[in-house]
């Protein structure tokens, strides 16, 4: 191998004599390298994005005690399972513990990690409140009011925040909100709209092209909200799941336009 910086760990264990002797035979099945060579590592194609709130708690609880656990790599060290506690230890500036298992690829990833509990949106979403950070707290509260009907994804898409990549960029706490007026407007209406189109009925499938119809028709100069809820309660029949953006705004705008002396398209 390559880098000088590595050695290789060996641990002789310490043997209780109450344990009896069979039950103390040992064998070495693999070797646990460390180095301080961070350049070394990367990570796998495909693989979860490093949680950046995940990172500080690993570092956190490093900084009182830290727990020889290394991270396991493939031949061309890439990272297999532990990428937090990698980048844990390199922002503390400790070496890096770690296993090579040649030949482990991405499916070996997802089999490492399907044992570890996802975070969800939510989760993101209340760990970048609690830290303090001040989109996240404001979403967080607009979240918690509405939570029965719009999901932290709805939020996002209803207010366009960083549409492009989306989820990449809140989950690392880089979503920003220009006007927060316009967002509680925005997603207050949402509530009450889909509200009104789902009464008695199924959530509509293809939800992200609706709310992106949605946003739509809701700039479009002249538009009444107000006109738009009645005729919704007044012709739910009308209302049904669609497949695409172009579908739902069809039906709005017939629905919208429904017996009506005034046109405003919407499409």
């Amino acid at each position: 191998m390559e880098n000088q910086t590595q050695k290789s760990l060996f641990f002789k264990p310490k043997l209780d004599q109450s344990i009896p002797e069979q039950k103390m035979e040992n064998k070495m099945i693999d070797k646990v390298f460390s180095t301080m060579n961070y350049e070394i590592f990367s990570s796998l194609d495909g693989n979860r994005i490093v949680n950046p709130l995940h990172v500080k708690k690993i570092a956190d609880s490093m900084k009182i005690k830290v727990l020889f656990i290394p991270i396991i790599v493939n031949e061309e060290f890439q990272v297999i399972d532990g990428q937090h506690r990698l980048e844990a230890r390199k922002q503390l500036g400790l070496d890096i513990p770690y296993i090579i298992c040649p030949n482990y690829t991405l499916d070996d990833v997802h089999r490492a990690n399907s044992n570890h509990k996802a975070w969800t949106n939510v989760d993101f979403l209340n760990a970048y409140a609690e830290a303090g950070v001040e989109n996240y707290v404001f979403l967080k509260k607009l979240h918690d009011q509405y939570s029965d009907k719009i999901s932290v994804s709805d939020l996002l898409a209803l207010n366009c925040i960083s549409r492009f990549n989306a989820m990449k960029y809140f989950k690392s706490g880089e979503s920003k909100i220009s006007d927060q007026s316009k967002c509680i407007d925005i997603t207050k209406k949402w509530y009450i709209f889909y509200s009104t189109i789902t009464k008695n009925k199924k959530p509509f499938s293809h939800h992200s092209s609706f709310i992106e119809v949605f946003r739509k028709i809701i700039d479009i100069e002249d538009f009444d909200f107000k006109r738009l809820i009645e005729k919704c309660e007044k012709y739910s029949d009308l209302l049904e799941s669609q497949n695409s953006l172009g579908q739902y705004l069809f039906m709005l705008d017939k629905v919208y336009n429904y017996r009506s002396q005034s046109i405003l398209r919407l499409k």
